[in-house]
């Protein structure tokens, strides 16, 4: 790059090739990439890793990318998330269940999901479990008679039952 460009490649120009190399599903080589690399990897770097290994499942890689993340952005709720969520697929609980202790310990907090809606001009939030469990079977039944009213498809309707 530097000599056909006259660019100097910088950090974030490793993370884009860690990210390219990741989401073709090419691991090993993205891992093999940042070992050549003439500097430091940054947290950029190491989330576009943490990301392609979520994305293919790869718990070994992803330990490593997450574990040097939890060193640099200590705070950081997402790097535990995507470790999480690594662990759930491929059947990992324990190692979720320890991780989200170890996050309780550290005082890592993870923020409820939340959705607005305007209704007449007035914003109305709702938050992850915000809503009582009872409750739900009385949202769906007025959601399912809402599709019914609006003459909804059954694609649309087999949608709603999933919930």
């Amino acid at each position: 790059m530097s000599k056909v460009h006259s660019v100097e490649p910088t950090a974030d120009h490793y993370a884009c090739m860690v990210d390219l190399l990741g989401r073709a599903g090419t691991i090993e080589e993205a891992v093999e990439f940042i070992r050549k690399m003439p500097m430091e990897p940054g947290a950029s770097l190491w989330g576009a890793l943490l990301s392609a290994c979520a994305m293919h499942n790869n718990v070994d890689v992803g330990e490593i990318a997450a574990y040097r993340l939890f060193e640099l952005e200590e705070g950081n709720v997402s790097n535990y998330v995507t470790l999480c969520g690594i662990y759930d697929s491929v059947g990992r609980s324990d190692r979720v269940a320890g991780l989200r202790s170890r996050m309780r310990e550290l005082g890592v907090m993870k923020t409820p999901g939340c959705s607005w809606v305007d209704v007449k001009g007035r914003a109305h939030a709702f938050y992850q479990g915000s809503i009582p469990r009872y409750l739900w079977r009385r949202i769906l039944w007025v959601l399912d008679q809402l599709l019914e009213d609006m003459g909804a498809s059954e694609s649309e309707d087999e949608y709603l039952s999933m919930y």
